[in-house]
């Protein structure tokens, strides 16, 4: 939070939120220690507001006339998402403008990430999702029905099988422009005529350095100095031989091909190589464990691996390594891994350096996402997992004993306690660093403080423009800033009434002042947007793909006009008649 503008002043006086919206207690509910919510009165209606209490969400149904119950928003925790945090607040203020009982629920690391991507708990919610430098997670990923398993990224659990037939159709259409105008058709169908879930903004995230220990970052956009190659370019000042670098949540494992809170992506990324990264100053995909990649048609891959690869335990990374992790994260994972696997018919394993990728059909994405994602992990350690442990799924492993061959290998580790790495210096690519401290925080107000007292020289979360104008005063620190690829997302979740509705979903939509948001949440550092995609994918961008204006009036017109009415207390009621 931006400690030296009083952020909650700020929200106020900007008549974003309520004195009571933004205080410790929200209005309607209270958080207790588990981060979970208890209900208060929220004079509404108390205990006979006509709430189901036995239901489930999921059954609850919407006679003519009812009260709609207590709706869950669900938000990160205000010491690690603040951003999410404080925009959830004042989108909770407006729909109680608008009738709705709101219990504002706030969750923290694993806890949070999985009512998103797990269990679906959640009847609207503020969430941060997507990276990547093409269109397709962006157009696939939160829409296709196939992302509706556990881990998979339609947290609104929408449904149109036209649509799930043109994310196939994007993948296989390799020509760039017949391609664009496809996802632009896709990135104006989820908006209208009404949205799936709300975009909110787009924001620049803030990193500091210790540049008197270190220099010549190279950050990148979205990731900025927690980018993996900045990671292994960044050169120490003469004396320092470690990184030290702050993260607000323990590490809850370091297990490759599961994609839990992204303080674990970010680990495994330094960790475990991939066939190809992301590098400046193009930004685009370049062979990296792969010594060259050839694409001899649309579908064959020819691919050579440089010589003299190795895991961190001594072993060879061959290419049956190579297969065995592509086969493996298809085979064993539900969601991103094995959506962005699944084009692959066959490898053929021509020698120890070289393999054949043969896919049953053109895939579009497979540069920028499968080989830039897919960790290459030992076949003879995870050939006989979960067999061999006891969990039920690869996914569950917390791995506490990771072996990649990435230019970092893991010295120490206990789970939830620092993680301290070093360069591999085995590695055809080691750092320039040679040791590397992970700290947990206990929120990110005390990781800033650490990295004003030179306590900590880096972290791994974004800070505030008051925070980063605070550390300029000191001398050692600098600030990067780059714009951020993934959306800050309003969700409605569509299995639960009434945000089956679109006439309520575009209600919502105009509840959202995203640029109010953007000027008071962000200091101006950040991005309102027209479309679903990041506008910072400028050739792939869609601005006219039907954003929508914030004007309560209008959020409440579009509930007249779709037959809700209110009760004399302001509750809002389900139409009297269906339709």
């Amino acid at each position: 939070m931006v400690d030296d503008y009083k952020r909650r002043d700020v929200l106020r006086r900007a008549g974003l939120a309520s004195a009571a919206g933004v205080g410790v207690s929200i209005a309607g509910c209270s958080a207790n220690d588990e981060g979970q919510t208890e209900t208060a009165d929220s004079g509404m209606g108390g205990d006979d507001a006509g709430t189901e209490t036995d239901q489930s969400p999921e059954t609850v149904t919407a006679n003519p006339g009812q009260r709609i119950r207590a709706i869950d928003f669900v938000s990160d925790s205000e010491d690690v998402g603040t951003f999410r945090y404080e925009w959830g607040l004042i989108v909770t203020e407006n729909l109680r403008e608008l009738g709705f009982e709101v219990n504002y629920i706030n969750k923290r690391g694993s806890d949070y990430v999985n009512t998103f991507r797990v269990e679906r708990d959640f009847d609207v919610g503020a969430y941060r999702s997507g990276s990547g430098f093409g269109p397709d997670r962006y157009v696939s990923e939160y829409y296709s029905s196939d992302q509706l398993t556990p881990g998979g990224g339609n947290f609104a659990g929408w449904i149109n099988s036209e649509y799930d037939d043109w994310v196939t159709e994007q993948r296989r259409t390799t020509d760039s422009e017949s391609r664009k105008e496809l996802t632009n058709t896709m990135q104006e169908t989820v908006m209208e005529p009404a949205p799936v879930w709300i975009p909110v903004m787009y924001q620049d995230r803030i990193m500091p350095l210790n540049t008197d220990r270190f220099r010549n970052p190279e950050p990148l956009p979205q990731f900025v100095l927690i980018a993996d190659h900045n990671m292994f370019t960044m050169e120490p000042r003469d004396g320092v031989d470690t990184l030290r670098y702050g993260f607000p949540n323990p590490l809850p494992g370091i297990n490759p091909v599961n994609f839990p809170p992204r303080g674990m992506q970010q680990t495994t990324l330094l960790v475990y190589d991939r066939l190809m990264r992301i590098k400046p100053p193009d930004n685009t995909p370049q062979p990296w464990a792969a010594e060259s990649v050839n694409q001899v048609d649309a579908t064959t891959i020819e691919v050579t691996l440089r010589d003299g690869l190795t895991f961190h335990d001594g072993e060879d990374l061959t290419a049956e390594d190579v297969k065995f992790s592509l086969n493996y994260v298809n085979e064993n994972t539900a969601g991103r891994l094995s959506d962005i696997t699944s084009p692959i018919g066959s490898i053929s394993v021509e020698s120890d350096v070289d393999l054949v990728i043969n896919l049953d059909y053109g895939y579009a994405p497979l540069f920028t996402r499968t080989f830039v994602q897919v960790p290459l992990i030992p076949k003879h350690i995870w050939q006989n997992i979960p067999e061999e442990i006891d969990e039920q799924a690869a996914v569950d492993w917390p791995n506490p004993d990771p072996v990649g061959s990435g230019p970092l290998k893991v010295d120490e580790w206990r789970r939830g306690e620092q993680l301290v790495m070093s360069a591999f210096e085995d590695h055809f690519n080691p750092p320039n660093i040679p040791n590397f401290v992970r700290v947990p925080g206990s929120d990110k107000r005390s990781l800033i403080r650490a990295v004003e007292q030179g306590e900590l020289d880096m972290m791994s979360v974004a800070i505030s423009p008051g925070d980063a104008n605070r550390l300029s005063q000191t001398d050692s620190v600098e600030t990067f800033a780059e714009q951020m690829f993934s959306t800050h997302m309003f969700i409605p979740n569509h299995r639960r009434k009434p945000f089956d509705d679109p006439a309520v979903r575009r209600a919502l939509a105009h509840s959202v002042p995203k640029e109010d948001i953007v000027q008071t949440v962000m200091g101006g550092a950040g991005t309102v947007p027209d479309a679903p995609l990041p506008p910072a994918l400028d050739f792939w961008y869609n601005g006219d793909a039907g954003g929508y204006e914030f004007d309560l009036e209008q959020a409440r017109q579009e509930l007249e006009d779709a037959g809700y009415q209110w009760d004399d207390q302001g509750r809002i009621l389900y139409p009297e008649e269906d339709g």
